[in-house]
């Protein structure tokens, strides 16, 4: 005669720690691989990744990357050397690969640009005088 036996084990849901946000962010399983913040308010490109972690709450933008979310109204005062704000800026702001980007005409985005005289260094994402910009050799 065989006997089975049966074992149960009581299955209890494991709940994993939700992170603690900051002030004025909210946890999000799928937010974007590029965060707004006052220097870049529209990444563009950005690949459509799902990133878990911790984000502005609408209204509200990083101030710089790792930067605390403040009211998308006070990016004025967050701009960082060389940077002024605009309403109405370049969506397309020249770079150092790119220095004269093609871009809409009558389009235009808020946010920290490069002053005058100043272009966009691609990897520190400072503003630095065009002469200053790395050269491939």
């Amino acid at each position: 005669m065989i006997s089975i036996i049966l074992l149960a084990f009581w299955a209890t849901p494991v709940l994993l720690d939700t992170p603690t946000c900051g002030p004025n962010e909210i946890y999000d399983l799928c937010g974007t691989y590029c965060p707004p913040t006052c220097q870049v308010p529209s990444p563009n490109p950005c690949p459509e990744v799902c990133v878990s972690g911790c984000f502005c709450k609408e209204g509200y933008i990083r101030e710089n990357l790792n930067g605390k979310c403040i009211p998308s109204s006070d990016c004025e005062g967050a701009c960082r050397d060389n940077e002024g704000f605009d309403i109405c800026g370049t969506p397309c702001p020249p770079t150092c690969a790119n220095p004269s980007p093609p871009c809409p005409q009558n389009c235009c985005s808020q946010g920290c640009f490069c002053s005058e005289g100043y272009i966009l260094e691609d990897a520190s994402q400072n503003c630095v005088k065009q002469e200053l910009c790395p050269h491939d050799s």
